[in-house]
């Protein structure tokens, strides 16, 4: 079976990593893979879809914005093979954007405003066409069960969405983990500088944690959003005077990414809002202990990663969740810290994510849905 992967080709994108790890899974599965350039006009893309079986998009919708000028569409409309979308974020509605539903006025004045806002933000109306047109695809895919509920919601064919779970990334074999009679816990966060972080929450409870710590954040800023909550984390460092205790490394190569993970005691996942995250799946791929707050996405992990319920007032599933308060974080860290009990259970959660979905499992899972969307 020969498969077209659809994602661009760069180096600073958490999405395409995940697809450049999914690529090499898929091809030691026996699958032959035709890696395709999303950035490519719509002419080229299609030309590299000759010859393959099933076309799967990496969806993200900048990915084919040009401009103002959308290259999604097009290309979908224009394919000849069965395709698989797989969505990466999804909201109910864009949390980093003003809602369009929640404009108000009558007539004339709610128009204008309507046509204002869609001027402002063209790749928001791109992806709300695509949602309204099922991503034009055979068969979407999503990560999460609460993510395939805002699509059932928003009209998306039940029929055409399908669920795999999110898998761990960079897997290797679980240790214990190395933190009784540590003098200080190293904390830190994956992943590129972003809003969707709650920044106001980490520096509370960093402030508030009697326990010595250092923190490092692997990873650096990409888009302008990411670059101004660079400047502002980088200025309460500064008036903290956490100058030597807080480090933010900037992008890294998977490799140095990965080496600094493996040097982090805790893992504070404390988003404000999050669809899915690389950072978490990686994180847990290296077997560190993850504090996240609670989320749609966050609860759902906590469920437990072999599919038994378990209570979310117990360390459940292959990580901690926190309520968003400075106080709740600062207890599930010292909680960690001085209980054993709990970090054997959690250890035994984090290996059945390991088992249960591990990339190589994802993979194939895939290539039974490759088959499937086939075979019509």
């Amino acid at each position: 079976m020969r498969v077209g992967m659809v994602f661009p080709q760069r180096e600073e994108c958490g999405i395409a990593q995940f697809s450049r790890d999914l690529v090499a899974a898929l091809t030691a599965a026996g699958v032959d893979i035709t890696v395709i350039d999303s950035s490519e006009p719509v002419g080229r893309l299609l030309e590299k879809t000759a010859g393959c079986d099933v076309v799967h998009v990496q969806y993200e919708t900048g990915f084919f914005a040009r401009g103002r000028k959308d290259h999604f569409v097009p290309f979908m409309q224009r394919l000849t093979v069965p395709s698989v979308v797989s969505l990466h974020e999804v909201y109910a509605t864009d949390p980093f954007v003003f809602p369009r539903e929640n404009l108000s006025g009558n007539g004339l004045l709610l128009y204008l405003k309507r046509l204002l806002w869609d001027f402002r933000h063209p790749l928001q109306c791109m992806a709300r066409r695509h949602r309204k047109n099922g991503y034009l695809a055979t068969m979407v895919l999503v990560f999460h069960e609460y993510q395939k509920r805002i699509l059932l919601e928003s009209g998306v064919d039940i029929s055409r969405i399908n669920v795999l779970f999110n898998p761990v990334l960079g897997a290797r074999s679980v240790r214990p983990f190395a933190l009784p009679g540590l003098p200080l816990l190293h904390l830190g966060a994956a992943g590129f500088v972003n809003p969707a972080y709650d920044s106001d929450l980490l520096f509370e409870t960093l402030a508030q944690l009697t326990h010595p710590w250092t923190f490092t954040w692997i990873g650096g800023a990409r888009e302008a959003a990411g670059r101004a909550v660079f400047e502002a984390l980088n200025s309460r460092i500064a008036a903290c005077g956490w100058g030597d205790r807080f480090t933010i490394t900037g992008w890294l190569p998977q490799r140095e990414f990965d080496e600094r993970l493996d040097a982090l005691d805790i893992v504070l996942a404390l988003f404000a809002q999050r669809s899915t995250s690389g950072s978490i799946a990686r994180a847990l791929g290296a077997g560190k202990p993850v504090i996240a707050t609670r989320l749609p996405l966050t609860e759902e992990l906590a469920g437990g990663c072999n599919g038994r319920k378990m209570s979310l007032e117990e360390p459940a599933g292959p990580l901690l969740l926190s309520e968003r308060s400075a106080g709740a974080v600062v207890g599930w860290i010292e909680r960690f810290a001085a209980d054993e009990q709990l970090r054997k259970r959690l250890l035994g959660r984090i290996m059945e994510c390991h088992e249960y979905h591990s990339l190589e499992r994802y993979a194939q899972e895939l290539v039974n849905l490759y088959r499937e969307v086939r075979s019509g």
